[in-house]
């Protein structure tokens, strides 16, 4: 737990440094202050649901596993992970310590491995499913043949 706060507030640091001296703390409030704040959040509702989801379907992945974990500590370790897949370098920091943390949690590692690829396999065909079916409404609003042939269409 210690590791991971230092980790934390490191990258935060990092950041916030790296504001800085790039554009400025001023000229970063400047920016935010043109943002309707209506379309902030419905993002920020979108994400959370989006989020909150995501730790259901994982819990439920892990219960079909015979994991017993509460809701609670599922979308902790599944908000962890989405905070590692954001500041570390590899998408698949996150994935790690959802691993980890399952592991250490259940004695399970392999069914930790499981659940975790799993929960990604799923994600990712969502999202191609998803590409598909706005690929073909974009195609008939879009009706020329540039689109088509910028999606790889035919």
């Amino acid at each position: 737990m210690l590791f991971r706060s230092v980790i934390s507030f490191s990258l935060i640091f990092y950041l916030l440094h790296k504001i800085n001296n790039e554009i400025g703390f001023k000229k970063l409030a400047g920016i935010f202050t043109g943002i309707d704040i209506y379309w902030l959040i419905f993002a920020v509702v979108l994400v959370t649901a989006s989020n909150l989801l995501g730790a259901f379907q994982w819990r439920f992945l892990l219960r079909s596993r015979e994991i017993e974990i509460s809701y609670g500590r599922t979308l902790s370790y599944y908000y962890t992970g989405l905070f590692f897949n954001n500041f570390l370098l590899s998408l698949f920091g996150g994935d790690i310590s959802r691993i980890y943390d399952i592991s250490k949690h259940s004695g399970k590692s392999s069914t930790a491995i499981s659940s975790v690829f799993l929960d990604r396999l799923i994600g990712l065909t969502a999202m191609a499913i998803l590409a598909v079916i706005f690929g073909i409404i974009a195609s008939t609003l879009f009706n020329n043949g540039y689109f088509l042939m910028l999606t790889g269409g035919s």
